[in-house]
């Protein structure tokens, strides 16, 4: 039997998912604000609602685009028409 998947030349062409779904800059999306929350608070209310947050900023996706491909997109502009 033949394979009905071609596997790619170089294995750094291969995008890693974890679960079928997420990639790396996923988990940092959902984790980032719960990890800043937790290392700068005491309890466990603070990283629950970065959690709550992260999950928005991934799911939320104005344009076909992450908000914080948004807010970066939108910094590079205003700095380029300044200069």
């Amino acid at each position: 039997m033949r394979p009905r998947i071609q596997f790619p030349g170089k294995v750094e062409d291969v995008q890693l998912q974890f679960f079928g779904r997420f990639t790396w800059k996923d988990i940092l999306r959902i984790t980032a604000p719960s990890l800043l929350l937790y290392a700068f608070s005491d309890g466990l209310l603070p990283p629950v609602i970065g959690l709550l947050i992260g999950f928005a900023v991934y799911s939320i996706r104005p344009y076909d685009r992450t908000v914080d491909q948004l807010i970066y997109h939108f910094i590079r502009f205003t700095v380029e028409e300044k200069l």
